[in-house]
């Protein structure tokens, strides 16, 4: 009996205590890890001068400062930043490679950025991008640049633009009427026979038959003998053949780009 009351009065002692030990602690504020880092410091930013600024051209960085950080580089002008790559510890290089769109100038300052967690340290470029007694920036490279890059390339259409398939020798004494051989022995004859008289005149009629006769062979060779010129052209447009004919040798090879202008054969320069 002492035993139940003593567990009762025990009981109704811890009673009041319940609520307190069942309420929920307090909760501690949340600690930020990105706030306990150290805030970044940069030691030493710096460039490898170049000669000139030009498309092509490779910008050099290097960062010194702390480790772990994340760092990039911005240079007026550019269309991009430069992320550098932590090599060794507190040690970051980058390379940025000057594009047809960038307005890069010898004076254009750049600024190197450190990032750990939430800090961000900064600093500007002292030197300058241009090595000393290096020549101004070639403008003009960089809006030669630009135009070709930018400009619209135009289809070249040529409708008398041509190449030379072939140059033909064509021989111009197949047919036609001409002295030969036996008109001119004929001629020649008839010749002779009109001088003298007697064994005179048939001497005269015999030489006239031989001389007729080489003379009639001599333009018969000639004539046989003229030439003529063809040159086969193929249009570049529309792949047609043309054929020009020439009375001398026009001086086209196969192969060589040519222009036809109202039946004129003319080199495309």
């Amino acid at each position: 009996m002492k035993v139940r009351i003593t567990l009762g009065s025990l009981l109704c002692a811890l009673l009041p205590a319940a609520p307190m030990a069942l309420a929920p602690l307090p909760v501690q504020a949340q600690h930020d890890v990105r706030n306990s880092l150290p805030a970044p410091v940069i030691r030493g930013f710096n460039v490898e001068e170049v000669p000139r600024i030009a498309p092509g051209v490779e910008l050099h960085f290097d960062l010194y400062g702390t480790p772990g950080g994340n760092a990039t580089v911005r240079v007026d002008g550019a269309t991009r930043n430069v992320h550098l790559t932590e090599t060794e510890p507190g040690q970051y290089t980058g390379t940025y490679t000057i594009g047809a769109h960038d307005r890069i100038r010898n004076a254009s300052a750049a600024r190197a950025d450190l990032r750990l967690g939430t800090r961000v340290a900064r600093e500007t470029l002292r030197e300058t991008l241009i090595r000393d007694g290096a020549p101004p920036v070639a403008r003009r490279e960089l809006a030669s640049a630009q135009r070709a890059t930018t400009a619209p390339r135009t289809a070249r259409y040529c409708t008398n633009c041509a190449t030379v398939e072939a140059v033909n020798v064509i021989d111009a004494g197949g047919e036609g009427t001409y002295l030969g051989t036996a008109g001119g022995a004929v001629v020649g004859g008839l010749l002779g026979s009109q001088v003298g008289s007697g064994s005179g005149r048939t001497a005269a009629s015999l030489a006239g038959s031989v001389g007729g006769a080489m003379v009639g062979r001599n333009v018969e060779r000639n004539m046989r003998g003229s030439q003529r010129y063809e040159v086969v052209v193929r249009y570049t447009e529309n792949g047609a053949t043309q054929t020009l004919q020439f009375d001398n040798d026009p001086g086209f090879r196969p192969g060589e780009a040519v222009r036809v202008n109202n039946g004129v054969l003319s080199r495309d320069q």
